[in-house]
């Protein structure tokens, strides 16, 4: 897949998550307040996730290479990387 592609598929997955985000409870939706996360990745996580978002982000996995999501955030690479594996997680 092209990375335009692929950038199209992930606003298509990130308005379905989008709604169910804001069909959530504030407190569900504040689980990561203080952390500097890009919101389209935020606002996936919390809604795959809800109350285990931050257990997630800061879990090594091994779909990963044993990496945590969280570290992943400070490349560009990193970050595409991170929505490759949202957008394989089943919903």
């Amino acid at each position: 897949m092209d990375k335009k592609s692929k950038e199209e598929y992930w606003i298509s997955y990130l308005s379905y998550y989008k709604d169910v985000y804001h069909s959530l409870a504030d407190v569900g939706r504040n689980d990561l307040p203080d952390e500097d996360i890009p919101e389209d990745i935020k606002t996936v996580v919390i809604s795959l996730f809800r109350d285990h978002a931050r257990d997630w982000l800061y879990s090594s996995l091994p779909a990963l290479e044993n990496r945590k999501p969280i570290d992943l955030l400070k490349t560009a690479e990193g970050v595409e990387t991170l929505k490759g594996l949202l957008l394989r997680i089943p919903d």
